[in-house]
This record gives structure tokens, C-alpha cells and sequence, in this order.
């Protein structure tokens, strides 16, 4: 019991550490390049031309790379959700960001933690990765095009719509049919994943168990300035697109 304990505390604490010095791109650039050279590699072989998907985790990142697969032939880099990739890329790259309301990427990250490395506690550093990645994008915000998650999964034209003309897509697709998208993503996971916690979408046990993280997320210190920063980049966006038809 207690080494398992111990485990967690590890994971914490690395976690926490990666999470803030994160931020600073030439420490995360030589982080990769000691521990994590696949990764390091692909960063920096990714095109100028490629338009890149900076998201926090649990975002629609996957569903996103498909719209946009099916809507443009630029295809995406998606899964970079690192704070110090608006850095690196800003001035490289057309690139944006998905925001989804913390309650729900948080607790699904610490969910697919918690499975992932057979925990048995919830992990916290995820809080961390959420606040340091979007204190980072509130910086941006004025320069790096955000969206809400729930008007990409809800009314994706409208999505497409706001992309096209802040990426000045010309070529862009509007008229996606979202079902495609849903099956392509979905129905191959539930087929071959038994696990609850591999396959995409809801379950009984994994609401069950986001209950109880959203629980703990509300007592934690940090969670406070997450939800405030949600809320700042939120009217942000809705200002911006008011005038905008969905």
C-alpha cells in the first residue's frame, strides 16, 4: 500500500514539474530531445504549410482532425497540447485551439491516467496542465484562433465557418456530413476496445467515476483560477463571433 502510494506521489510530482516548465519552449525543446526524440523529431519536421491543432487534451482533438480532413486537403497535426507549442509555432505556423469547459477535459484526463497507469488514485497534475496550458493561450489570444468545443461537436458548419475566415481557408469545405464523421470515429473503437476506458464516448462507470473527479477538481486550490480562465477566454469568444450567424 504505501509503495503504491508512493507511486502516485512520483507521478504527481513529475507531473506537476513537466506541466510548468512546459511553458518555457527552449526547457521543453531540450526536455524532448534528452527523453523524448520521436517526439522531438516530429515537431520539428512538421511543415510550414501543415495547419496545426493546439488543444489541451480530451478536446475533440480526434474529431476535429477528421472534420477537417474531410474539409480541407491540408491535413492537421493534431495532439499538440503543450503550452510552449504556441510559442514555437506562433510565428510558424496557422494554428488554433479547441477550449472545453474544465469540469469535463480535466476528469476526463485524470479518468484516462487513472486507467492507463492502473492507479489507485485519481492523479492531480492534469489540473495543472489545464491551467498552465490555458494561461498560455489567454497570452495568445489575440493572435491564436480559439473555438468551443460544444459549437465544433453541436453545429460544426458554424465551426468551419469561423475557421475558413480566420485561417483564410479559401478552399474549405463547409458542408461535412457529421455522421460520417461520428461512425469513422466511434464504431471501429467500440467494436475492438472491451475496456470502458479505451473506447471514445460516455459509459455508466466512466460518468460514474467523472462524478466523483469533479468532486475532488471543486475542492482543489487551483481549480478557482482554471474556471475564471475558462470564463475570460469564453466571453473572449463569444465577443468576437457576436455578430456571426450559427
Amino acid at each position: 500500500m504505501y509503495s503504491r502510494k508512493k507511486l502516485i506521489n512520483m507521478i504527481n510530482i513529475i507531473g506537476i514539474l513537466k506541466s510548468f516548465f512546459s511553458q518555457f519552449v527552449s526547457l521543453y525543446l531540450i526536455y524532448l530531445r534528452i527523453f523524448n526524440t520521436k517526439e522531438f523529431k516530429r515537431l520539428i519536421k512538421i511543415s510550414t504549410n501543415k495547419i496545426i491543432n493546439i488543444s489541451y487534451p480530451r478536446t475533440g482533438n480526434d474529431y476535429v482532425k477528421e472534420l477537417m480532413r474531410q474539409a480541407h486537403s491540408n491535413v492537421i497535426v493534431s495532439h499538440l497540447h503543450r503550452s510552449s507549442n504556441y510559442d514555437y509555432f506562433i510565428n510558424k505556423n496557422p494554428i488554433f485551439t479547441i477550449i472545453r469547459h474544465p469540469s469535463d477535459c480535466i476528469s476526463s484526463s485524470i479518468l484516462k491516467y487513472y486507467s492507463e497507469k492502473q492507479l489507485n488514485k485519481f492523479p492531480v497534475y492534469p489540473i495543472y496542465d489545464y491551467y498552465f496550458f490555458h494561461k498560455k493561450l489567454l497570452k495568445y489570444s489575440t493572435k491564436v484562433p480559439f473555438y468551443l468545443f460544444e459549437d465544433l461537436i453541436r453545429k460544426p458548419k458554424y465551426f468551419l465557418n469561423l475557421i475558413k475566415k480566420d485561417l483564410d481557408l479559401k478552399n474549405l469545405n463547409t458542408n461535412i456530413n457529421q455522421d460520417i464523421i461520428i461512425q469513422k470515429l466511434y464504431n471501429s473503437e467500440l467494436d475492438t476496445n472491451k475496456d470502458i476506458f479505451k473506447f471514445k464516448g460516455p459509459s455508466e462507470e466512466k460518468e460514474r467515476l467523472k462524478k466523483e473527479i469533479i468532486k475532488y477538481l471543486n475542492s482543489h486550490f487551483l481549480y478557482k483560477r482554471v474556471l475564471k480562465i475558462y470564463s475570460t477566454l469564453k466571453i473572449i469568444y463569444e465577443k468576437k463571433n457576436i455578430n456571426i450567424q450559427s
